[in-house]
């Protein structure tokens, strides 16, 4: 019914462009288009964004675009090498980092041991000037002098 009303519509345009009473038209029917060309974007009802946690070159897509996948399917195979490699980089840094920890806490024991026998030294020293002074009979005033 509406396809006959907009061809009825359309036939009775002219007349009321011009401002005669329209005329009777007949109105017949006619096959129409069942489909018409249109133009349009289509979207996925469900969609998933695909990401890695690595770097690496793609060995293998096992799957295609559309395809439908699970948990745990295999989706794409990476090449392990540049993050094998990363990996013994960083577990030498360790390593090296360790390395230097031990040395600086040796050093640190050296320095403290070498503190306290310099120490000890003094003393000793110190020690030893005043009971060569009270045997020989000379006072100490400076470093070097002797009365």
């Amino acid at each position: 019914m509406k396809r006959y009303l907009a061809t009825l519509l359309m036939a009775a345009l002219p007349c009321a462009a011009s401002a005669q009473s329209p005329s009777a038209v007949r109105v017949d029917a006619s096959p129409v288009l069942a489909s018409y060309p249109a133009e349009g974007v289509v979207e996925a009802v469900h969609s998933a964004t695909l990401a890695a946690q690595t770097q690496g070159r793609i060995l293998e897509m096992t799957v295609d675009a559309g395809d439908r996948v699970k948990r745990g399917d295999l989706v794409i195979r990476i090449d392990a090498a540049a993050a094998t490699q990363a990996v013994a980089g960083a577990e030498a840094q360790v390593e090296q980092a360790r390395a230097s920890a031990i040395n600086a806490r040796a050093q640190f024991e050296r320095s403290e041991i070498d503190h306290a026998a310099l120490w000890a030294a003094e003393d000793d020293a110190i020690a030893e000037a005043v009971r060569l002074q009270e045997e020989i009979g000379f006072e100490i005033v400076t470093d070097g002098e002797f009365r």
